[in-house]
């Protein structure tokens, strides 16, 4: 039960922060997006004979998965406002105006708007937006089929690995969709030759498929992890290879002409304080 106190701050951060909480939405549930339809993607099964079919989760797992109140929702409410502001790389914009409610004390407020409004539309949109994109309700779909054998993350929690991965994604997401961030970005008119991506936390490849429900990020980080680094090769189409120099390692990224990409680089903050000015 929300006391009244904090029903009236609730009330007046949605009011006066709208357009921040809408940005903070719509870059978690891109987030959270990624890390279930990746999970999703990776499960397929495919049956060639004597027609060609797709087996895939049932729908219900997705909406079991994130429905408030259940363990995978309850896990999203503890600890992931927490481990964004935690994030090395988030706590370096956190001084910036645009992260305002992910200050002290303001940050309480937003953990009860993410728990009770933002987890239950996310808990709706995402489910729904696979079940279209797959017609999985169409009676005239006749490639993609539910199938109560294949399970999203072996009917347990995502793992550590995955969690960590989820946290990068919400924090560059959360760094590109807010004007404050200054970055520059590199569109690529074709990616036959690949790109390269630096070893820098800073630089964030953006990859957007047609098949995809949302853009994949994608920095050095990301790929430091070998089960992570894997499934996102399967969902993508994209293969990593380190390129070794004297001054700092890169990587060369090779992925499906179909993709559209785009390197981002995120300026870095400095923040100088009074003491260091003096000096």
């Amino acid at each position: 039960m929300i006391s009244q106190g904090l029903h009236d701050r609730i009330k007046l951060i949605i009011r006066d922060h709208r357009d921040s909480i809408e940005l903070i939405q719509l870059a978690l549930t891109s987030a959270i997006a990624t890390l279930i339809y990746s999970e999703y993607i990776k499960t397929f099964r495919q049956v060639l004979k004597p027609t060609h079919k797709i087996f895939v989760a049932e729908i219900i797992q997705v909406r079991s998965l994130l429905a408030p109140g259940q363990r995978y929702a309850s896990v999203l409410s503890d600890t992931l406002i927490d481990m964004i502001v935690d994030h090395s790389l988030f706590k370096e914009y956190l001084p910036l105006q645009d992260f305002y409610l992910f200050n002290s004390p303001e940050i309480e407020v937003l953990k009860t708007v993410f728990e009770l409004y933002m987890i239950p539309n996310i808990a709706r949109s995402i489910p729904a937006i696979i079940e279209q994109k797959f017609s999985l309700h169409d009676p005239n779909n006749q490639l993609f089929r539910e199938s109560g054998d294949i399970d999203l993350f072996d009917r347990r929690l995502p793992n550590c690995d995955y969690h960590a991965f989820l946290v990068d994604q919400a924090v560059m997401q959360l760094l590109l969709v807010f004007p404050g961030v200054e970055k520059e970005v590199l569109l690529v008119e074709n990616n036959y030759n690949g790109i390269v991506l630096p070893a820098d936390d800073h630089y964030i490849l953006t990859i957007s498929s047609d098949n995809a429900i949302s853009d994949v990020l994608i920095s050095s980080r990301v790929i430091l992890d070998n089960n992570v680094k894997q499934m996102l090769s399967f969902v993508t189409s994209t293969t990593f290879t380190i390129i070794p120099s004297s001054e700092e390692d890169a990587y060369h990224v090779d992925t499906s002409p179909y993709n559209r990409i785009a390197l981002t680089k995120l300026i870095p903050c400095k923040w100088i304080t009074v003491s260091e000015e003096d000096n």
